[in-house]
């Protein structure tokens, strides 16, 4: 869970820096969530 949560701080903070790649961003997070899930 914690290392959930950094991931969550670090992706809203490029969010804040880069707001035109948050929806590129969003879907990348969204693929790393899909396969992290594979794997498990």
């Amino acid at each position: 869970m914690k290392k959930k949560r950094s991931i969550f701080i670090w992706y809203f903070g490029l969010n804040s820096f880069i707001p035109r790649y948050s929806i590129k961003f969003s879907f990348f997070m969204f693929m790393i969530e899909c396969t992290s899930k594979a794997h498990i």
